[in-house]
């Protein structure tokens, strides 16, 4: 992957954000082919996961792995808040607060925004990676 200047990225996905939009999901499994990327947004660490699932599937996760994005716009601490599951069966726990808010707005408006385990370190709070990315191609 060539490297991408970050701040170019967001400025460019900022201008594409606006303020209204529905409540959206992506899903990193799907049957079709997967469409181009355009850009990767962001790698950050699964916000919570010493409070949901993630314990019981560190062993078996692995970098490359599609994770399940989901809204909660309902959650009383954060109503931009994006639930992080593996298989649509384990809730892992969080985008985190801090670093939601563009990846936010993208879903709500209906773009396809995927996200990928980076990296697994059992032995450190932030024990899951993930690399979150825009998809290309019609949402």
């Amino acid at each position: 992957m060539t490297k991408i200047d970050k701040r170019s990225v967001i400025k460019g996905l900022v201008g594409m954000v606006g303020l209204a939009g529905l409540p959206g999901m992506a899903n990193a499994s799907t049957t079709s082919a997967p469409k181009p990327f355009i850009a990767e947004l962001a790698i950050m660490h699964v916000a919570g996961t010493q409070y949901y699932d993630a314990y019981k599937v560190l062993e078996f996760l692995q970098e490359g792995h599609g994770l399940f994005l989901r809204r909660e716009p309902d959650n009383q601490h954060d109503s931009r808040a994006i639930e992080v599951w593996y298989k649509a069966a384990f809730k892992l726990g969080y985008v985190p607060r801090m670093e939601n808010r563009i990846v936010c707005r993208l879903m709500e408006q209906g773009h396809q925004v995927r996200a990928f385990v980076h990296e697994v370190a059992p032995d450190r709070y932030d024990c899951i990676r993930m690399k979150i990315y825009l998809e290309g191609g019609d949402s």
